[in-house]
C-alpha cells in the first residue's frame, strides 16, 4: 500500500535494479538504490515501482527487487514516485530529485504490516463517504516503529466495509472519511497477528476543528469558539458574534475536538482560573474537512501595569482619572474596559490581573477632559512600567456671533474627540484653559442660553511660551425647517444632519418635528435627515443651498423615505464569510451597514429612491473588496477572494480642514472612501495614518489610485497591487498655490 512516511533504517539489504530502464528518448542517469527492512529471503514478487512526477514519461514501471546486492537503474533527470513493494511489509511513496551529471542514491524502507478492518454508519438519507485514509502518529509511551505520523490509505468493499494495511505498533489513529467529521482512537495496538477490528462508527459530515493544549492539567479549562470578527460591532451584533457557538474542555490527554462547524474563520478562547483569558486564532475550517491545529493553545499569565502621570495633578490640584481598555484582539467584536481609576497622590495607578495585550490609556481631570492618551503593552507574567506626560497650552480667546460676543460652551477635540478639554466663555465672549497639545482641534460650541449648537475646527499655534492666541467669529447664519413621514406626517427623534465642506452638525427633530441650525460655515450646503425604528432605517433627500455670512432658510421639509429590503450572501468559493461587515452607500439616501450571519446571509433596509449604490465589504480572513451596483435589485451576493496585498499612500503636507480637497481611493474603477477602509486597517492592528503615510492591508489585487478634487479638476497617481504585493502611491500635492 502506498502511504506516506520517511523510512526510518533498519538492518540495510541492498536491491538491485538489474540494469533495466523507463523507456525514453531523454538522457539516462545512474539511480542506486538501497532498502532497509527486507526481510531475508524476500519472496519473488518484491518489486520496487516507478512513476513519474512530471516530465513525458507518465506510466509505471516496476523492476525487481534482489536481494543479494545493490545494483543501478537508468532514469531520466526530473522528480519520481519509488516505493518498494514486499508482501507482509508496509510501505510508502516517496518523491525524489534524480539530478542529471550527479551521483543519485535512494533509500526506502519497509516495515512488518497489519490490518485493520471497520464499516461506517451515516445519517439517514446520507450516503457513505467514496474515500477513507488513516493517520497515525505514535502513541504516548510506545516505542518508535517508525519515524514520523503515518498516512494509509484504505479500501472499501463491495458490502461498505472497509480495510487498511498499516505499520505494526502502537498508534493514535485519527479516522479520516472524506467529506465526514473524522473519528480518534487514542493507542490502538496493531500486532499484525490478525485483522484489527474498529466495528461499526457512526459518522456524521461535515467540518470540525481539532487541537491540543499545551497543559491539560489546568483546572475548569474551558475553550469557547466563536466566528472572527473585525472592526465595531452594535450591541445586538456583538452579543449574537461574540456568544460563543460551542464550548468544549479538553481530555486529560489535553485533546479538544470542535464539530459542526460553518465553514470560515474561528478563534478560541480559553478561559481557566489563576489565567488571562486567551484568544487565540484565526483559524480556517473549509467545508467538509477537519482542520487540525499544529501548534498547541498555550494559557497565558496575566499581567501588570504600573503607570504615572506627569504632572501628577490636574491643573487644580485634583487627582487623575485613568482608563484602560483592551484594544482589538483577534475575533473581538468591540473594545472591552480593563479600569478606571483615580490616580493617587503621586500620579500612580498599579493594576494587576490584565490581560496580555495592547491597551489604550487615556488619562482625565478631576472636571472629565481627556487630556492624554497612549497604547501599552502588557505581557504575560510581567510588569510594564509607563510615565504619561501631559505638557499644557495655556489658551486665551473670543467668540463672537455676528459680530457680537457670545457666552457658551466650548467643547475643544468635539463631542466624542479622543482628546477633549471644556472651556467656558463670559459675556464678553472671552474664554480661557489649556489643552494637551496644539494642532488642528474641532470645536463644539452651545450657546449659554441654548439658542445654538455648532462646530468649527481652528489651529492652534503655541509659542515658546506654551501659549496660544483663539479667535472664533461664527457667522449668523441660520436654517430651520421640519422632519415629516412619507404621509406627511411630523416625525420626533429624526437625526438631522448639516454637512459643509468642512463641517458635519447634527441634531434631533423636537416632538413637533421641528429643527434648527445656526452659525454653521459659509458655502454650499447639504441638509438631511435619517430615522431608525423597528430597526429599519429611513433617510430623506438631502435639500442643498448656497449661505452667505447672514443667510437664513427657512421653511425646509424633510421628508423621509420608504426602505426596501435587500438580502444577500457573502461568501469565497462557494463556502458562507461568516461576521463580514458590508457598507451600501447609495447615490440616494444615506449609508446602511449588516454584517454577515453564521451562514453568511446578511440583510439591509435602503431608501426606496436608491437606484445605485458602491458597496464595501470587510471581511475576515479575505479582502477588502469594493463594488460599483448601477441598480441595485432585492439581492446582492458578494464572492470575496484570498488573493491580497497591501496599499500605502504617501501625504505631502496636509492643509488646515477649510482648504483641503476630496481625497479618496479607487479600485479597479470603483470610487473607496478612506472612512471604509480606516476601520478595516485598524481592525488588523495597523497604524493606519502614522509619518504622512496611510497603510491598508489585505485588500485585492488590481489598479489602485489615490485622488484629490478640486472642483471639476481630478489629479490622481496609480500604480498596479499584485496579489502578496505591496503597493506604494503618493497623494498629489494638497498645498493651495
Amino acid at each position: 500500500m502506498i502511504g506516506r512516511l520517511l523510512g526510518v533504517l533498519f538492518c540495510a539489504v541492498s536491491v538491485s535494479i538489474f540494469a533495466q530502464s523507463v523507456p525514453g528518448d531523454r538522457a539516462m542517469e545512474t539511480v542506486i538504490v538501497e532498502i532497509d527492512g527486507v526481510p531475508p529471503g524476500a519472496t519473488p514478487s518484491s518489486r520496487l515501482s516507478v512513476r513519474a512526477l512530471d516530465g513525458a514519461d507518465r506510466e509505471l514501471s516496476t523492476f525487481p527487487i534482489d536481494a543479494g546486492g545493490a545494483t543501478s537503474v537508468e532514469l531520466p533527470a526530473g522528480r519520481w514516485l519509488v516505493e518498494p513493494v514486499v508482501e507482509g511489509y508496509w510501505s510508502h511513496e516517496r518523491t525524489v530529485e534524480i539530478t542529471a551529471g550527479t551521483r543519485n542514491a535512494v533509500r526506502l524502507g519497509v516495515w512488518p504490516a497489519a490490518r485493520v478492518e471497520g464499516t461506517f454508519t451515516t445519517p439517514k438519507g446520507v450516503d457513505p463517504p467514496s474515500t477513507l485514509s488513516l493517520q497515525l502518529s505514535h502513541a504516548e509511551g510506545a516505542p518508535t516503529t517508525v519515524a514520523d505520523d503515518v498516512a494509509a490509505d484504505c479500501e472499501f468493499t463491495p458490502v461498505g466495509s472497509w480495510s487498511c494495511t498499516v505499520p505494526q505498533g502502537s498508534f493514535d489513529v485519527v479516522i479520516r472519511p472524506r467529506g465526514f467529521v473524522p473519528v480518534y482512537r487514542w493507542g490502538t495496538v496493531f500486532d499484525g497477528k490478525r485483522p484489527l477490528e474498529l466495528g461499526t462508527i457512526a459518522i456524521k459530515p461535515g467540518s470540525s476543528l481539532s487541537g491540543f493544549v499545551s497543559d491539560p492539567k489546568v483546572e475548569r479549562l474551558e475553550l469557547r469558539l466563536r466566528p472572527l470578527v473585525l472592526g465595531s460591532a452594535g450591541a445586538a451584533e456583538k452579543e449574537k458574534l461574540s456568544k460563543p457557538v460551542a464550548i468544549v474542555r479538553p481530555t486529560p490527554r489535553g485533546f479538544f475536538h470542535f464539530t459542526d462547524i460553518t465553514p470560515g474563520f474561528w478563534v478560541i478562547d480559553a478561559w481557566a482560573p489563576g489565567y488571562a483569558v486567551t484568544t487565540n486564532g484565526p483559524f480556517e475550517v473549509h467545508e467538509g474537512a477537519e482542520t487540525s491545529l499544529r501548534d498547541r493553545l498555550t494559557l497565558l499569565r496575566p499581567g501588570s501595569l504600573d503607570l504615572t502621570v506627569s504632572p501628577p495633578a490636574d491643573l487644580v490640584g485634583q487627582p487623575w482619572r485613568v482608563s484602560l481598555r483592551l484594544m482589538q484582539q483577534a475575533g473581538a467584536a468591540t473594545f472591552e474596559s480593563a479600569i478606571d481609576e483615580t490616580a493617587d497622590a503621586a500620579g500612580r495607578i498599579a493594576t494587576s490581573n490584565l490581560q496580555p495585550g495592547k491597551y489604550r490609556v487615556s488619562v482625565a481631570d478631576s472636571r472629565g477632559n481627556r487630556l492624554a492618551q497612549a497604547v501599552q503593552v502588557i505581557e504575560s507574567g510581567h510588569t510594564t512600567f509607563a510615565v504619561v506626560a501631559i505638557d499644557y497650552v495655556r489658551i486665551k480667546g473670543q467668540i463672537t456671533l455676528g459680530g457680537e460676543p457670545l457666552a457658551a460652551r466650548l467643547e475643544f477635540g468635539g463631542r466624542f474627540g479622543v482628546l477633549t478639554t471644556e472651556m467656558r466663555s463670559d459675556e464678553e465672549g472671552s474664554f480661557e484653559g489649556a489643552l494637551p497639545k496644539d494642532g488642528e482641534w474641532p470645536i463644539a460650541i452651545e450657546a449659554a442660553d441654548g439658542s445654538l449648537s455648532t462646530s468649527v475646527t481652528r489651529s492652534i499655534a503655541a509659542g515658546e511660551d506654551r501659549e496660544a492666541n483663539v479667535a472664533i467669529a461664527l457667522p449668523a447664519t441660520k436654517a430651520d425647517g421640519v422632519v415629516v413621514d412619507h404621509s406627511g406626517n411630523l416625525v420626533e427623534g429624526a437625526q438631522v444632519i448639516l454637512r459643509t465642506k468642512t463641517e458635519r452638525l447634527t441634531v434631533r427633530s423636537a416632538k413637533d418635528g421641528s429643527f434648527s441650525f445656526r452659525c454653521f460655515p459659509i458655502g454650499r450646503v447639504f441638509i438631511y435627515a435619517e430615522h431608525t425604528r423597528g430597526g429599519i432605517k429611513r433617510s430623506s433627500p438631502p435639500e442643498d443651498f448656497v449661505a452667505d455670512d447672514n443667510a437664513e432658510r427657512e421653511g425646509i421639509r424633510l421628508a423621509l423615505g420608504l426602505t426596501r429590503e435587500i438580502t444577500g450572501r457573502i461568501s469565497s468559493e462557494g463556502r458562507p464569510v461568516v461576521g463580514a461587515t458590508i457598507v451600501f452607500v447609495p447615490g440616494q439616501g444615506s449609508r446602511v451597514t449588516a454584517r454577515s450571519d453564521i451562514d453568511g446571509t446578511y440583510r439591509v433596509e435602503v431608501a426606496d429612491q436608491a437606484v445605485g449604490s458602491t458597496v464595501y465589504v470587510s471581511p475576515p480572513g479575505y479582502a477588502f473588496a469594493a463594488r460599483a451596483v448601477p441598480r441595485l435589485g432585492p439581492t446582492f451576493d458578494v464572492q470575496v477572494q484570498r488573493q491580497m496585498g497591501s496599499l500605502q499612500v504617501a501625504f505631502p503636507e496636509i492643509p488646515p480642514s477649510d482648504d483641503r480637497p476630496a481625497l479618496y481611493l479607487r479600485h479597479d474603477g470603483v470610487k473607496v472612501e478612506f472612512v471604509s477602509v480606516g476601520e478595516w486597517a485598524r481592525g488588523h492592528g495597523a497604524d493606519f495614518f502614522k509619518d504622512g503615510l496611510v497603510t491598508i492591508p489585505a485588500v485585492e489585487p488590481g489598479t489602485w489610485e489615490a485622488c484629490k478634487r478640486e472642483g471639476s479638476m481630478e489629479e490622481c497617481d496609480r500604480g498596479t497591487l499584485a496579489n502578496g504585493g505591496s503597493t506604494l502611491l503618493k497623494m498629489p500635492a494638497l498645498m493651495p498655490n
